[in-house]
């Protein structure tokens, strides 16, 4: 499990530090090697024992990725559309920079046909960011009456998000 404490420091004075919010991320042992799945519980304001937030990171490139990819979609998981932007403009920003090869061209759904055999896409749910899928992926949720986040959904029904090339 990895812990982020957030401590506010009045004017670097130690002695008076005071809580402000914990990120606890623990796997989930649903993962593979390659990939994990990450349980993400955010500590409200004052204690850090308390629960404010919760959420998950599904299928998350654990040999690619480090602690800081982690924690920012854990905080992308649990804090709403704002860390979802941000996500997603990073990420549009690292695939424009070139690093990684070429871009793909949208992120879309994907689903095994009765959990097994080669996935299939949903192109009904496809964006040009993995944000804008998951945005698309709970308005549908909602309109079944489902209550949870976009990722318990996608969990929920075994589905993931990937991108698409030319």
């Amino acid at each position: 499990m990895l812990r982020v404490t957030i401590e506010m420091l009045p004017r670097g004075d130690e002695s008076k530090k005071y809580h402000m919010g914990t990120v606890e991320i623990a796997n989930d042992g649903m993962g593979t090697a390659e990939r994990g799945n990450y349980k993400v519980r955010l500590a409200g304001f004052k204690s850090a024992s308390s629960r404010w937030r919760t959420g998950a990171v599904l299928d998350f490139p654990r040999k690619s990725r480090g602690p800081y990819d982690l924690l920012l979609r854990a905080l992308a998981a649990t804090v709403g559309d704002r860390a979802k932007r941000l996500v997603a403009d990073l990420e549009a920003d690292w695939w424009a920079s070139g690093d990684t090869g070429r871009a793909p061209m949208f992120y879309t759904v994907f689903c095994l046909a009765d959990g097994q055999g080669a996935p299939l896409a949903l192109p009904q749910y496809s964006h040009q960011h993995e944000s804008g899928v998951l945005e698309l992926v709970l308005a549908g949720a909602r309109r079944e009456g489902f209550q949870g986040t976009a990722q318990e959904r996608m969990a929920e029904l075994g589905w993931r998000v990937g991108p698409v090339f030319a």
